[in-house]
């Protein structure tokens, strides 16, 4: 199979993270489930991900410090949908440490 009869069976998801102060989350995951495909969000808060067309999928994005979300989406080949989130900040998050000898 060529690589441009297997882009033809790809889409692409696109977007950006950002927290609830409209800022940036760098570093965030952003994952299929069951499949192994995965990235992560750039300085600005992008990603991009290569996905198989014509499939039901499950994209998760998580962060550290901020409540995961997930959604479900099929897409057509050779698709590109623009998915953008806010996550919030979770509860409860640990901000010092102090270890003792």
């Amino acid at each position: 199979m060529t690589s441009a009869l297997l882009a033809q069976n790809n889409a692409a998801i696109v977007g950006q993270l950002l927290n609830e102060e409209n800022k940036a989350i760098e570093f965030a995951n952003v994952a299929v489930l069951g499949t192994g495909l995965g990235t992560y969000t750039d300085s600005l808060g992008n990603y991009k991900l290569s996905v198989p067309s014509d499939t039901k999928l499950k994209v998760i994005f998580s962060h550290l410090n901020h409540e995961s979300q997930s959604f479900e989406v099929t897409l057509n080949a050779g698709e590109t949908k623009r998915i953008d989130r806010v996550l919030t900040l979770k509860e409860n998050i640990i901000t010092e440490a102090i270890v003792a000898d």
